[in-house]
């Protein structure tokens, strides 16, 4: 899948598997084609993929506040969870507030 997020990831798979910024992850939970993935050697870094857009976003080790724009900007289709995104309601380095979050998105479609 690819992925928007850590560009240091981004850069050293560039320079090892020729510019293509795809990584595989472990699925951890779906329901109605939204997802949340795990990285299958860095257990804290997760994905957020939406059904309806063509690359997932990653949760990875940087400081919640730059994650929580990044992720609010991908979920800004349900304003109501981007703002609690914003607000800093989640602490975006626990697994299961992102599966909350894909939830919530489910609900607010």
């Amino acid at each position: 899948m690819k992925v928007k997020g850590d560009a240091a990831k981004k850069l050293s798979n560039a320079m090892s598997l020729g510019f293509n910024n795809a990584y595989f992850y472990k699925e951890v939970f779906t329901e109605n084609g939204n997802s949340v993935y795990i990285d299958p050697v860095e257990d804290d870094v997760f994905v957020i993929k939406l059904k309806d857009q063509n690359v997932g976003q990653m949760i990875d080790k940087r400081n919640n506040k730059n994650l929580s724009k990044e992720l609010a900007e991908y979920l800004s289709s349900c304003k109501h969870l981007s703002d609690e995104i914003t607000s800093g309601a989640f602490d975006l380095k626990i697994q299961d507030n992102l599966i909350t979050i894909v939830k919530e998105f489910n609900e607010c479609k």
